[in-house]
């Protein structure tokens, strides 16, 4: 193998770089195997440069975009047709064949133009109309909501049902919807004008926060008499629902929290209120024990004796389901009783008792190892009480069905020996 260039090899690189367009890698594969050489894929590409081969780097220039007058007047004149960009830089290039980019229009028509002083006229379109885009568009919820509550008396599920067919029919543009919006709302202004009723506007409201801050005490947009009669005259007319008048200068939530304060204070000034004496009548009758709960058994009663210090004041109340006072007065009733059956009772829990505290010295006597070998036997113990009682009723069951099988042969044997003797 060599890495010596000839003739042969130099016309086979230019043939397959300039005929042949074969990329240098696969060039330089073929190139060996035919020459039996041992050429690198940079080796070619030296040669190709010096061979004069290669494509030619062409270096951009910088061109200066400078509109003349003729063409800054130009694009003015597409602006004012309402052209956008892409359609000015095809119209741009048609006439002076060149397309400029964003920012040269930008640049462009940052320049003064000669439109109104040259006597050519320019084809200028103005939009005289006055109609804005979104008016054809369909009203939207807010708006029915609206119109469904000034021309109806409808509420809760029936308005919902009505607000959400105009919408969805879509009835109305979203012009026309203003338009009835603003028709109804100013015959209620007048009619609560025909009624007498003023309240502040916002235009007020506007003026008192300009005012300054040592006037603004004295002016307040309280609820007045007039407006409390007409809010509880409309809900007397329409008792049901959440149908609320509409109040100039107030919102809807104004309204509806005006109408709960004035029904609450109806509710207030119509009960009766309360003595101290029924007061106190009422706390003792809370006071005063169920008579069911209080009955006591023998088995409650001997627990109480043995278990009452035993217990904490929430486990003895979940235990007995009473009142902690009345679970002490009756340990107190039972230690100071003179009946028998008590006496009797209080004596076997002393036994009980003592019996306990006994068994609880002799375990504290004993160490751990002690005490962990006779729990060990302990459960030994249980186990093989379980052990025998689990085979004591195995042995029953197997039993019980033995005898079942048994029953049922003698009573087929005594319907044969029925058959045979003819009975």
């Amino acid at each position: 193998m060599n890495r010596k260039w000839t003739t042969d090899m130099e016309a086979y690189l230019i043939v397959g770089r300039t005929v042949d367009k074969t990329p240098y890698k696969l060039l330089t594969v073929r190139l060996n195997k035919k020459f039996n050489s041992k050429m690198k894929v940079h080796d070619l590409q030296q040669k190709a440069f010096k061979l004069g081969i290669t494509k030619p780097v062409i270096k951009k220039v910088r061109t200066y975009f400078k509109p003349s007058q003729e063409q800054i007047n130009f694009v003015h004149a597409m602006v004012l047709n309402g052209y956008n960009t892409e359609k000015i830089q095809d119209a741009y290039f048609e006439q002076f064949d060149f397309r400029p980019n964003p920012s040269q229009i930008a640049n462009t028509l940052s320049k003064k133009n000669t439109l109104q002083n040259t006597t050519v006229e320019q084809p200028v379109i103005v939009n005289e109309s006055s109609h804005k885009p979104w008016h054809s568009d369909s009203a939207t919820r807010k708006q029915c909501r609206c119109i469904v509550g000034l021309t109806s008396d409808l509420a809760g599920s029936a308005k919902s049902k009505a607000v959400k067919d105009m919408y969805e029919s879509k009835e109305y543009s979203k012009l026309e919807a203003m338009k009835i919006i603003q028709d109804n709302e100013d015959k209620l202004n007048a009619w609560k004008k025909e009624q007498g009723y003023s309240a502040p506007t916002r235009k007020d409201a506007a003026k008192v926060s300009q005012m300054p801050k040592k006037d603004m005490p004295n002016v307040h947009f309280r609820w007045s008499k007039e407006e409390d009669m007409l809010l509880f005259n409309f809900k007397q007319e329409h008792p049901r629902g959440n149908a609320f008048p509409i109040m100039e200068g107030r919102t809807n939530r104004a309204v509806r929290e005006r109408w709960y304060r004035i029904r609450n204070n109806i509710n207030a000034v119509s009960e009766p209120k309360t003595t101290i004496e029924t007061s106190l009548a009422q706390v003792e009758e809370c006071l005063k024990p169920n008579v069911a709960e209080t009955m006591w058994t023998k088995e409650d009663d001997f627990d109480i004796l043995c278990n009452f210090y035993e217990y904490s004041i929430d486990e003895a109340r979940n235990r007995f389901n009473i009142p902690y006072q009345f679970i002490a007065g009756r340990l107190e009733t039972l230690i100071d009783s003179t009946e028998p059956n008590h006496i009797e009772m209080l004596m076997e829990a002393t036994k009980t008792i003592k019996a306990r505290r006994k068994q609880e010295a002799e375990d504290a006597k004993n160490g751990f190892w002690k005490r962990r070998k006779l729990r060990k036997m302990a459960k030994r113990e249980a186990k093989k009480e379980r052990r025998i009682e689990y085979r004591l009723q195995r042995l029953e069951d197997m039993f019980s069905k033995r005898q079942a099988k048994l029953d049922k042969k003698v009573a087929k044997a005594e319907e044969r020996l029925k058959k045979l003797r003819g009975e």
